[in-house]
Formats: structure tokens, sequence, C-alpha cells
């Protein structure tokens, strides 16, 4: 309980004052953690299962320490080769903007799941943040990310298809990983690297033995962490000896190019022909990247933005059926600013522009307890514009949509059109982007 205090002083922004006695406390709590595997297993699990699991008292134990250590492991790799250290910067900003609020809607939905493993809400939400993550990952070259999210993703599909069953245990690895994964995130934001993730993609997928108790290796006596370093130990040489032979050819290639050049020397027209193929085939390499990179990113996007478009119909009808549960407005909220971040990685700055309007709108609608009809025709035509501009290049009318959602006007609250036009009539309307 001190710690946690001792972190939410912090977050107030106020001074920390550590006493005798919180010294005490963090001396204790130090201790505690270091103990050993029985010690540690114990006393950990068994007050959270009293929050999900009612009538198990016999769970099975779990090294949490160790299996956090096995996870920090990947650190060693944050200087390797295979690490990735480039990184647009305007796509970056974008996603580390989306990635916040994606890690605090996960965090939020991870404790509502700990307290009620039967909420499936909670689930899909936390599998819809991780395929929103796991997108952007990929959209700016952060696969070690975009593959942790991706496991993470198809445990959650794994629990609501009762493939794997949720106990304290299992809630608690997972929380290990999301850890790993706001650190991960937090490190590209400060260091711009994204590095392998051999050992937490080895505890997830072997989740479902850790949570019945039993380690990732073979022999069971064998501890955790001495058995992934005596992995890397044994599949080093497979590594080494590539590159081995990699840097044999490279100075056979060199040498051979030395004793050429020795032997014949080029003249001065030569060298200048050389030099001209040579600027002529960087910029062209450059474009070709880039041209490649937009593709993957587009790519991404209409695929993300057909999941996100397929539930709004869906949810613009609950609003308009249930116009005081706000938990609407959020979803929509959300799905708006999920559309905008992927338009503006795609570079298509018409649908980020409609996109932003909308979650602007729909944030705007729950902070004055907005309940009108009023702007519903504009609302269900904004998402029938942004189908037809993200998938059939389709701007019509963008300047007329894009001053009628910024004029909403959220003084009149209640007001109510006549019902002379039907929910069903207004959710199946053919789209028409003129507006009076």
């Amino acid at each position: 309980q001190e710690f946690i205090h001792l972190f939410d002083t912090l977050a107030a922004g106020q001074r920390v004052i550590l006493t005798e006695e919180v010294h005490k406390v963090l001396n204790e709590l130090m201790a505690f953690v270091q103990q050993d595997v029985e010690s540690t297993s114990t006393t950990v699990i068994e007050p959270v299962a009293e929050a999900i699991v009612s009538g198990n008292t016999l769970q099975p134990s779990l090294d949490l320490a160790q299996i956090s250590q096995q996870i920090a492991s990947d650190h060693q790799y944050k200087q390797s080769n295979t690490a990735n250290t480039d990184f647009d910067d305007d796509l970056l900003d974008i996603f580390l903007e989306e990635a916040e609020e994606l890690l605090m809607g996960m965090d939020q939905d991870l404790n509502t799941w700990s307290k009620n493993g039967n909420d499936t809400a909670a689930l899909n939400n936390l599998m819809r943040y991780l395929h929103t993550l796991k997108g952007g990952a990929n959209m700016i070259s952060a696969p070690f990310i975009g593959s942790i999210a991706h496991e993470l993703e198809s445990i959650y599909e794994r629990v609501i298809r009762q493939q794997i069953a949720t106990t304290p245990q299992l809630i608690s690895i997972i929380r290990l990983v999301q850890d790993d994964v706001a650190d991960r995130i937090q490190v590209i934001r400060t260091e711009k690297v994204d590095y392998p993730a051999t050992a937490t993609i080895k505890v997830l997928h072997n989740i479902q033995s850790l949570v019945e108790g039993t380690t990732l290796t073979a022999s069971a006596s064998e501890p955790l962490v001495e058995a992934f370093v005596k992995a890397i130990e044994e599949a080093q040489p497979l590594v080494e000896e590539p590159l081995s032979n990699i840097d044999r050819t490279i100075e056979a290639e060199a040498a051979a190019v030395e004793s050429a050049t020795a032997i014949e020397e080029p003249s001065v027209v030569d060298n200048t022909d050389v030099t001209v193929v040579e600027q002529l085939d960087t910029p062209s390499l450059v474009q070709e990247e880039a041209a490649s990179l937009l593709s993957i990113v587009e790519e991404t996007f209409l695929e993300e933005a057909e999941e996100i478009l397929a539930t709004t119909d869906g949810l613009l009808k609950q609003w308009t059926e249930q116009r005081s549960d706000r938990s609407v407005l959020l979803q929509l909220q959300r799905a708006a600013h999920s559309l905008k971040g992927g338009a503006r990685m795609a570079e298509n700055e018409p649908v980020g522009a409609i996109a932003y309007e909308l979650e602007t709108t729909f944030e705007q609608f729950a902070v004055h307890n907005f309940s009108s009809n009023v702007y519903d025709p504009l609302l269900q035509t904004a998402f029938e514009w942004l189908k037809q501009a993200i998938f059939k290049r389709d701007f019509s009318n963008y300047d007329g949509l894009k001053n009628s959602l910024a004029s909403i006007d959220y003084v009149d609250v209640i007001a109510q059109l006549p019902t002379r036009v039907t929910q069903i009539d207004l959710l199946n309307a053919v789209p028409s982007f003129e507006f009076v």
C-alpha cells in the first residue's frame, strides 16, 4: 500500500518524502520479492484467486518473478542487428499518441476482466485495442511489438472460445506482458528502438503450460531462466556461422576488387559514369522503398477500417435507441479516433479530417449530455461518406460535410425532430452528401 501511495504522490506532481517508516516498508517489500520460489508463489497468487475463481483453493504455483525475469531478458537485444531503429517521424508521432490511449483502455479493461472473468465485453475491447496496436506497430515498422500484440489477441480469442480457462495465473502473466508492451512503447518513444521479443513470445506460446504449473522447458526440474540462457547459448553457433560466412565472402569480394583495380586502372570517364549511376540509383531506391512502405500502410488501414466501419452502424442504432448510454458514445469516439490515426498514417488527409470531426462530436455529446436527434442524419451520412472515401476514393462534398460537422451546436441538447423519418429509414438511407 505504501508503494502504491508513492506512485500516486508522484503522479499528482507532489514531493515525495521517504520517512524511516516508509524506508522500512520498502525494504521489507524488496526482501519479499527476493524470497524463494515457494514463498513468492503462495503469497502472490492466493489473494488474486479469491477475486476470480471462487471455491477453487488449489491453484497451481506460479513463479511470477522468474517469468518477469524471462520477459526482461529480451532487453539484451536492444543493441542487436535485428532491432529496428529506423522510423518515420511523422508516423511515429501518430502511433505514440494513439498507443498511449490504447494502453489506458487496455489497463482499464484488464482490471475489469480480472474482477469478473466472465466479462466478454472487456475481452472484446482488449482484442480490439490489441488489433489496433498491432496495425499501428506494423505501420511504423515495429514488428516485435506487433508480434506481441498478435499473440495476446490470439490468447483473448481462445479465452472467449473457452479454449483457455480464466484463472488468476493467466491474468497475472498477461499483466506482466502488457506491462512489457507499455515499456517497449516507452523505449520507442525515448530511444527509438523496437527490439526482438524472443522470450516474451515464448512465454505467450507456452502460457497454458505455465498456468497449469509447468515450465517452458522439457525438463520440469530445470529452472526457467537457466533453461532460457542455455537455449540461447546452444543457438548461438547457428547465428554466428552464417555471419562468419558472409564476412568471409565480403572480404573475398573486396580482395578481388582490389586486385582488379591494381591490374586495370579505370579512366576518369569510367569513374564519372559509376558516380552518375550511383546518384541515379539512390533516389530511385529511396522512392521504391517509400512507395512500398506506403502500400503496406494503406493495405493495413483498409483492413482496419473495414472492421471498424462494420460496427458503426450498430453503434449508431444503439445510440438512437438509448441516448443515455454514454458507453456507446465512447465506442463511437474510439472508432473515429482509430480511423483518424490510420488515415493519417496512410496519408489520406480528407478521411483523417472527417474522422477527427466525428471524434470531437461524440466527445462533446458526452460532455454536454447531448440527447437530441437533430444531427442523426448528419452522423449517418458522415459514416457513409467515410465508406465511400476509404474504399472507393470518392471524396465528393468533402468541404460541405466537414463544415457541417464543425458547425454542430451543442446548446439545445434535448431538442427532438418530428418522427416523420423513422430510425429504420434513417439508418438505411442512400448516402447523399449535400447539406442545407
